[in-house]
């Protein structure tokens, strides 16, 4: 596969040191028998987030939540149903607040390709704090994320492939973010109305741009680690059908334990949706039927994690 970013630019960007999609709002709630506030350090800033631990004696496996786009905090919807639904099975959880959001000191990098890796680094200085303690499995520490997380957590996993276990990306690009504005161009998100463009059009389109900004193929093709990628097929913001072809040919070529999945009626939040764009009303609230059973299938199965039952 010829690689849409040279390696060696994509890890100069890395060591040298913006597409914004859709988030949720919402209130975090206790996920487990305790709930820890910790602090840890990052480039030399201070920030803050929650440890959600499950009953039961540990050492417990982990997840660490990468962010969205935007002002993202501890109280963002998808991290907060994601630790609702995997703490009382048994996997610890940490949601912290974006660096110059909430309690987190910094200043908000925005979504440039240069705040990804910021974001990067930020994510794995919470898998160090969330790993060094006694309750957690240090070998069983994963990440989880939406949108935005799909730039963030294969730089991170690439950057420290020994600190993580698993990857589960949620909506998540694997082009560059000039290529994910297009798209969102393209399908109507951007102007929040329907294309009259088809998919085939669309994608003629998205073949035929340039790779600008950070690309995310560059680092998935250095992950080592299981990874699941999960998609709605009416995802109006990320180009998933390009998604899928980069993930079949870094799997191939490469040998990389990847799986992949798409929920037909689910829109960019995986949603239960009718045409997946901002424009549908009612907005979509409950997601697609199935979307965590088959992350917990996937943790079993390929990632070696034992989930509690229910």
């Amino acid at each position: 596969m010829q690689l849409r970013t040279n390696l060696r630019v994509a890890t100069a960007l890395l060591i040298c040191t913006g597409a914004d999609s859709v988030v949720g709002q919402g209130r975090a709630e206790p996920h487990g028998q305790r709930t820890l506030e910790i602090k840890f350090e990052s480039r030399g800033t201070e920030l803050a987030g929650t440890l959600f631990i499950p009953e039961g004696v540990g050492p417990h496996p982990a997840i660490v939540g990468a962010h969205g786009s935007g002002r993202i905090d501890r109280t963002d919807t998808y991290l907060n149903e994601a630790a609702d639904y995997f703490v009382p099975r048994g996997i610890a959880f940490f949601i912290f607040d974006k660096r110059g959001v909430g309690a987190s000191g910094g200043s908000y990098p925005g979504s440039y390709s240069s705040s990804m890796v910021t974001y990067a680094i930020d994510v794995l200085a919470a898998v160090d704090a969330v790993a060094a303690r006694n309750d957690i499995d240090a070998n069983s520490v994963g990440l989880w994320g939406v949108s935005q997380a799909g730039w963030i957590i294969p730089v991170a996993a690439a950057t420290e492939k020994e600190k993580i276990a698993f990857t589960i990306i949620v909506s998540g690009p694997t082009v560059s973010i000039a290529e994910e504005n297009l798209y969102s161009d393209l399908t109507g998100q951007t102007a929040n109305r329907p294309s009259r463009l088809t998919d085939t059009e669309i994608d003629e389109r998205l073949a035929k741009a340039d790779p600008l900004g950070i690309d995310a193929s560059a680092f998935i093709a250095e992950l080592t680690m299981p990874g699941l990628w999960i998609y709605g097929g009416l995802d109006q913001s990320i180009p998933w059908r390009q998604g899928i072809a980069d993930l079949k040919s870094i799997s191939e070529e490469w040998d990389r334990d990847f799986t992949w999945h798409v929920f037909e009626n689910g829109n960019h939040g995986l949603r239960r949706a009718r045409t997946g764009g901002p424009w549908e009303r009612p907005v979509p609230t409950e997601p697609v039927d199935g979307y965590f059973e088959l992350m917990a299938d996937w943790l079993r199965a390929s990632a070696g994690i034992r989930l509690a039952e229910q």
